[in-house]
């Protein structure tokens, strides 16, 4: 299974309905997770999460990491693993190389980096609006925004 390596999120998180299918069950408190909107954490919960690499030698591995993640209710990329992930581990990633490393007891592993984003469209963003806009503060999208009688959507 794949998952999402965020340098820009202080916490890891997983789908509520994919830690289930895992069988896994939550333990913890609710609490607020800013960042995502208004999304609250449905708790939280210790989880193994399994690590396929290579050694400093090349050898196929696997290391079995823990990690305590907060639960959430339709997380796009199913298990997102945040800088509590990152420092524990040492997470390095070697864009150059197409690869990330990390260390598990003493001992580097390394793994491919399977997935990327394509390069933007456009090197500067534009934003064109026919009327005045006022976004305020911490309304990240995706949703919607009004707009003197009309919506548009935000994302």
């Amino acid at each position: 299974m794949s998952s999402l390596l965020d340098t820009g999120a202080s916490l890891s998180i997983i789908d509520r309905n994919l830690l289930h299918a895992l069988g896994g069950t939550v333990t913890g408190q609710t609490m607020p997770v800013s960042g995502l909107g208004s999304a609250m954490s449905y708790e939280w919960c210790t989880i193994p999460v399994l690590i396929d690499g290579r050694d400093e030698r090349g050898n196929a591995i696997g290391v079995e990491c823990i990690l305590d993640v907060n639960v959430l209710e339709a997380s796009a990329p199913g298990l997102c693993l945040g800088q509590d992930f990152i420092s524990t581990y040492g997470v390095t990633i070697q864009a150059r190389r197409g690869i990330t490393a990390l260390e598990v007891k003493n001992r580097i592993l390394t793994f491919a980096v399977h997935d990327r984003l394509p390069a933007p469209y456009a090197k500067q963003a534009e934003l064109c609006v026919l009327c005045d806009v006022v976004v305020p503060a911490r309304s990240q999208g995706p949703g919607r925004l009004r707009l003197h009688e009309r919506e548009a959507l935000v994302v």
